[in-house]
């Protein structure tokens, strides 16, 4: 089957690439699992059952981003997040800020189901 689950042990997970996660498969990310990507960030899931609080931050790196959204069973998925670049890689991201939401000044935002 698809399913996976990202171990404490095995953490940090270093990620090179897309992560999806197909139809009817399942990601179990145990807690404190450090994921590694372009930058360090903390997603938060907190819940139960049909309604859920999902919050996203950057800890480090040139890929700032900061949002909010929540999760219920009859609305689906909502959320609303910034993002910049800073640094030395500042211009090298800005086509990816392009792509992955509306451009508005020097920072980007992106909705998801709002």
């Amino acid at each position: 089957n698809g399913n996976q689950v990202w171990r404490l042990v095995d953490s940090p997970i270093r990620i090179f690439g897309n992560v999806t996660v197909g139809t009817n498969a399942s990601l179990i990310i145990e807690p404190g699992v450090e994921a590694q990507v372009f930058g360090r960030y903390r997603i938060d899931v907190n819940g139960a059952g049909g309604d859920v609080n999902l919050s996203l931050s950057t800890l480090s790196g040139p890929l700032q981003l900061q949002g909010r959204g929540s999760w219920d069973r009859r609305a689906g998925v909502r959320f609303e997040a910034q993002a910049r670049a800073e640094g030395p890689e500042r211009q090298r991201l800005q086509s990816l800020l392009g792509l992955i939401g509306r451009r508005e000044g020097e920072r980007t935002v992106i909705r998801i189901g709002a």
